[in-house]
C-alpha cells in the first residue's frame, strides 16, 4: 500500500509540474514531426520505390551517399557546443548564434569547393554527376541551421518540428507528382534539395517570430575561428560517423551492385526513421542534463542516469515485434522484388538500443568536454565497421553489412572506454545506468 501511495504521489508530481509539461509538449511535437516522415515513408515512399525500381533507386541513393561523404565538413557537432553554452550563458545569445551562423557559412563554402573539385576529377557517370549537382543546391541553406541550438536550449523544439512538417509535406508532394506524371530521376534529386531548403529557411522566420532580431546577431572572426578548437575532435567524430554510415553503401556497390545498394538503403532508412526518435529525445532532454550540472554534481549524475536508462531501454520491448513483422511489411509494401530488404532490416534493427546509448554518450562527452574520447570511440567503431564490411559482405552478402554495423557500434564504444582510466569510469557509470532503475523524484526545479 505504501509503495502504491508513493507511486501515485510521484505521478501527480510529474503531471502537475510545469517543467515536465513543457518538455512533454516539445516531445509530442517532435514525435508528430517524426511520424509525418514515417507515414509518408509508408505511403509516398512506397510509390517512389516501386516506380524507380532497384536500379534507379540505387542510383539516386548512391548519389546521396557520395555527396554525403563531403557533408562531414558541415557536421562538426559545433551546434551541440553552442547549445550547451546557450544553456549556461543565455545573455550571450546574439554573439554565440552569430558566430555559429558565420561558421556554417564558411563550412558550406569549403564543402562546395572540395566536393566540386573531386567531382570534376572523378570518373562518375553523367547521370550521377547531374544528380549530385542538384543535391548540392539544398546545402546552400545550411547557414540558417546555425539558429537551431537556440530552439533546443530554450526548450522550444516545437518550432523545429513545424519546420520538419513543412519540409516533409513539400518534399513528398514533389515526389508524388514525379510518380504520377512519370518525371525523370532528376526531379527526385530536386525534391531532396527542396527538402533541405524548406527545413532550414523557416528557422529564420520562427526565430524572428519569437521576438528575436536577425540584425542583432554578431560575430568576430577570432571567435569564429576559436570554434575550430572544439570542432577538431568533433570533426573527427563526424568524419568517423560518416565513414561508418556511408561505407556500407559504397562497399556494397564495390562487392555487389546497385540492387544491393537499393535493398540496404531501404532497410537502413526504415531503421533510421525509428532511430531518429532517439535523436529527438536526446536533443530535447540534453538541455535538462546540461542545466542540472549547474545545480550540483549529485543532481547532474541523477539526470545523466535517467538519460542513459531512457535512451537505451525505451525501444527494446518493440524489437521482437519489428523483427517478426519485417518480412510481411516489406513484401506487402514493396512486393517480392524488395523482399531481401526485410532480411537486412531484421538484423539492422537490433542496433537501435545501441543508437540510443550512443546518443546519450554523445551528450555526456559534450557536456563534460571529453570530445577527444568521443572521437576515439567513433573512430574505432568506424574502423571495425570497415573491416567488418570487408570480411562479411563477400561471405554473407547484404546482411553482412548489417551485422557489421550492429557489432561495430557497441564494440567501438566499449574498447575505446577500456583504453584509459577516464573511459573506464564512464563505462562503469554507463553500465550502472543501464542496469539499475534511476530516481524518479523531482527536485525543486521540476527536473
Amino acid at each position: 500500500m505504501k509503495i502504491l501511495q508513493k507511486s501515485k504521489r510521484i505521478i501527480r508530481e510529474w503531471i502537475s509540474n510545469k517543467t515536465v509539461q513543457q518538455y512533454s509538449l516539445n516531445t509530442v511535437w517532435m514525435v508528430v514531426a517524426r511520424f509525418s516522415w514515417i507515414i509518408t515513408a509508408f505511403t509516398v515512399g512506397i510509390f517512389v520505390t516501386r516506380k524507380l525500381g532497384p536500379e534507379r533507386f540505387g542510383e539516386l541513393n548512391y548519389a546521396v551517399a557520395w555527396l554525403g561523404m563531403f557533408t562531414i565538413i558541415l557536421d562538426l557537432g559545433v551546434g551541440s557546443i553552442i547549445q550547451r553554452d546557450l544553456v549556461q550563458h543565455p545573455e550571450k545569445k546574439d554573439r554565440l548564434l552569430g558566430n555559429l551562423v558565420m561558421f556554417k557559412a564558411i563550412q558550406t563554402l569549403i564543402m562546395f569547393l572540395i566536393a566540386g573539385a573531386v567531382l570534376f576529377l572523378s570518373n562518375q557517370p553523367p547521370q550521377i554527376v547531374k544528380l549530385i549537382l542538384i543535391l548540392m543546391i539544398g546545402y546552400t541553406s545550411v547557414s540558417a541551421s546555425g539558429l537551431n541550438p537556440y530552439f533546443a536550449a530554450t526548450v522550444k523544439n516545437q518550432y523545429e518540428a513545424f519546420a520538419q512538417i513543412f519540409s516533409c509535406i513539400t518534399y513528398n508532394v514533389i515526389r508524388l507528382c514525379a510518380v504520377i506524371f512519370d518525371w525523370q530521376l532528376t526531379v527526385y534529386a530536386i525534391a531532396e534539395s527542396v527538402m533541405m531548403l524548406c527545413y532550414n529557411l523557416p528557422m529564420l522566420y520562427f526565430y524572428k517570430r519569437l521576438g528575436n532580431k536577425l540584425r542583432t546577431l554578431s560575430f568576430q572572426f577570432k571567435e569564429v575561428c576559436a570554434l575550430l578548437i572544439p570542432a577538431i575532435p568533433l570533426s573527427l567524430s563526424g568524419i568517423f560517423a560518416t565513414i561508418y554510415s556511408r561505407t556500407d553503401i559504397l562497399m556494397l556497390k564495390h562487392f555487389e551492385n546497385f540492387d544491393s545498394v537499393a535493398f540496404y538503403t531501404l532497410a537502413s532508412r526504415f531503421t533510421l526513421n525509428i532511430a531518429l526518435f532517439y535523436a529527438l529525445l536526446s536533443h530535447i532532454f540534453s538541455t535538462a542534463v546540461a542545466s542540472s550540472k549547474k545545480v550540483s554534481d549529485q543532481e547532474y549524475r541523477k539526470q545523466l542516469h535517467r538519460f542513459y536508462f531512457m535512451l537505451f531501454w525505451i525501444g527494446v520491448p518493440f524489437l521482437p515485434v519489428l523483427i517478426w513483422i519485417a518480412p510481411y511489411i516489406f513484401r506487402f509494401l514493396y512486393g517480392n522484388e524488395f523482399s531481401v530488404a526485410a532480411e537486412v532490416f531484421a538484423v539492422y534493427v537490433c542496433s537501435l538500443p545501441c543508437t540510443g546509448l550512443l546518443n546519450a554518450y554523445f551528450w555526456h562527452c559534450t557536456i563534460e568536454n571529453k570530445l577527444l574520447l568521443m572521437a576515439f570511440s567513433n573512430g574505432l567503431g568506424a574502423f571495425i565497421n570497415v573491416f567488418g564490411n570487408w570480411y562479411l559482405i563477400p561471405r554473407l552478402g547484404i546482411t553482412g553489412a548489417a551485422w557489421s554495423s550492429v557489432f561495430s557500434m557497441i564494440l567501438g564504444l566499449i574498447l575505446a572506454l577500456l583504453f584509459q582510466k577516464t573511459g573506464r569510469d564512464i563505462l562503469r557509470f554507463i553500465l550502472k545506468s543501464l542496469f539499475t532503475l534511476p530516481s524518479l523524484r523531482l527536485n525543486h526545479s521540476g527536473t
